[in-house]
């Protein structure tokens, strides 16, 4: 994929990029408190951030994130401010950018040593032991509807791309579902389950193995279901650039 250069366009485009995040951050996101900390939140904010990365490259992206989170917190602050949330907003559009812009940038090269399913799959799978583990040694069971979510997930992460790419092979050929989920996999583990996590642990001062299990859960849902309205806007994203 081409490097594309910063104009005016590119900047209005990612300026109602940064309006919609802030609106489905800060007015349509659920917060589930966990230990008496804010732990949890769920909604669909860091999608605009997201695309800003992967069609303007990861600086863009980042200023999306970081002028996101800032403008976010002075109009409806969610708790107290820190600033490795913004950190992490930036981020949010950067490894997105990273990898549209730099990593796919060589598609024969990279389409023939990796197969983004089969490392979807890994993924999801280890997500999913590790975080079972973290929750039986804190003495707890996991329970058959876990155990029924873990399963789908993993069947969800393998079977979408390949039906999706396989329904639509000859569309959005930039924008693949197997490297799209790829692509929030990384960016949802090195932010959500990694730094997040960190974050609120600094803040609420939170147990481990009390947060990370709920939020591996989250993420094994949210990953695609982020996937997918990605995906399904992207046919449109030409308009944008």
């Amino acid at each position: 994929m081409e490097k594309k250069k910063i104009n005016t366009k590119s900047l209005v485009s990612a300026s109602l990029l940064t309006a919609i995040s802030i609106i489905l951050t800060r007015a349509l996101s659920i917060i589930i408190p966990i230990a008496g900390g804010q732990a949890l939140r769920i909604g669909f904010g860091g999608v605009p951030i997201m695309i800003a990365g992967i069609l303007f490259g990861p600086l863009v992206g980042a200023l999306t994130g970081v002028t996101a989170d800032l403008v976010g917190v002075l109009i409806n602050p969610m708790g107290p401010y820190f600033p490795g949330f913004t950190l992490s907003a930036g981020l949010s559009g950067f490894i997105p950018g990273l990898f549209y812009h730099y990593v796919f940038k060589n598609r024969n090269r990279e389409n023939k040593f990796i197969n983004y399913t089969i490392v979807n799959g890994l993924i999801v799978i280890l997500l999913s032991l590790l975080s079972g583990y973290i929750y039986i040694k804190s003495g707890n069971d996991i329970s058959y509807k876990f155990l029924i979510i873990y399963f789908v997930a993993i069947v969800g992460f393998i079977y979408l791309p390949i039906t999706i790419n396989k329904r639509y092979k000859n569309e959005n050929s930039s924008y693949r579902f197997d490297k799209l989920i790829f692509v929030v996999s990384i960016r949802t583990m090195i932010i959500s389950l990694i730094l997040n996590t960190i974050w609120l642990i600094m803040l609420y001062d939170l147990g481990f193995i009390i947060i990370f299990p709920i939020r591996v859960l989250t993420a094994l849902v949210t990953i695609p279901l982020d996937t997918i309205i990605i995906y399904m806007i992207s046919k449109y994203f030409k308009y944008a650039k």
